[in-house]
């Protein structure tokens, strides 16, 4: 008859049946636990290439606007401005509308476009009236995607939208930051417009699938969403259905799901005009194009 092992806690060393199942177990938990962590870190989403370049000042200039939102007409690029902390520059650069100027700040860039934090009381004139931007008309659009405050987006703040932002960006908005709306094209390729027109209430849409239908029109490399807030409603998911084009992709409202397929021409990044075209309404079936989107940043 075999004589059971049995330990008490006292002794200097447990019987070798019971130490050799005791290592078995521990080492099998390690390895759960492992295998568990490797799977939550994979399955996270990446995080998206965003940049704010915090307490690294440079200079800029170029031609001011205070509207729709504040933002500098450069050499090279249109930059968004905005105050330190969570507040527009509406205040900080009151007086120099269509001015040249000079002024400081810090850089933060998203999917090409810019914005500038800007060091208080460095804005100053450098000569006359600028040359105002032209902004092209693009049409009525309705379009489905999210609102989030255009400065953590661009990257301070990673993740800058969804639920888990909600409260940061209602806050930023509320300070004055401007709204922006972010949709995708077929690709699955995020833009972001600038949502004008709006007033406090588009604070209770922030985060969730919306609907929003206004006037599209680029000006610079920036796009422009007019929208009343009375246009904007509450939706599923948003789905995308894709429209042949001859310059790429096209991208309309769909209630239904439709992939691209292979045999469509892909979408080039870095410079090279896009393919975001939107559905203007389920009646005329007219698209707009959103095409030469800037996808590299500035240096």
């Amino acid at each position: 008859m075999r004589q059971e092992e049995f330990y008490v806690g006292y002794l200097p060393k447990a019987p070798p049946g019971l130490s050799q199942a005791l290592r078995r177990i521990v080492l099998g938990l390690v390895s759960v636990v492992v295998v568990v962590a490797v799977a939550l870190v994979r399955g996270q989403a990446p995080f998206p290439a965003s940049t704010f370049e915090f307490q690294k000042y440079r200079d800029f200039d170029g031609v001011l606007w205070e509207h729709p939102y504040p933002s500098l007409l450069g050499s090279r690029s249109s930059y968004l401005l905005v105050a330190p902390g969570k507040h527009g520059a509406g205040e900080m650069v009151k007086g120099f509308d269509g001015r040249r100027v000079r002024l400081k700040g810090s850089l933060i860039y998203r999917d090409g476009t810019t914005m500038i934090e800007v060091v208080p009381n460095s804005v100053q004139s450098t000569g006359g009236a600028g040359d105002s931007p032209a902004r092209i008309d693009l049409g009525a659009v309705t379009l489905r995607g999210e609102i989030v405050d255009s400065k953590c987006y661009l990257g301070v703040m990673n993740p800058g939208n969804g639920k888990v932002h909600r409260d940061c960006a209602a806050r930023c908005i509320s300070g004055g930051i401007p709204p922006a709306f972010v949709v995708k094209d077929a690709s699955g390729i995020s833009k972001t417009l600038l949502l004008a027109g709006s007033d406090r209430r588009v604070i209770d849409f922030v985060a969730e699938p919306v609907e929003v239908s206004g006037r599209l029109s680029r000006s610079g490399d920036l796009l422009i969403l007019e929208a009343n807030p009375s246009s904007i409603r509450r939706i599923g998911r948003p789905t995308w259905s894709l429209l042949a084009g001859n310059d790429g992709f096209r991208a309309g409202v769909s209630s239904s799901s439709r992939w691209p397929s292979k045999d469509m021409p892909a979408r080039k990044r870095h410079g090279r005009p896009g393919g975001l075209h939107s559905t203007v309404s389920h009646a005329s079936r007219r698209s707009v194009s959103l095409a030469g989107y800037q996808g590299a940043c500035p240096t």
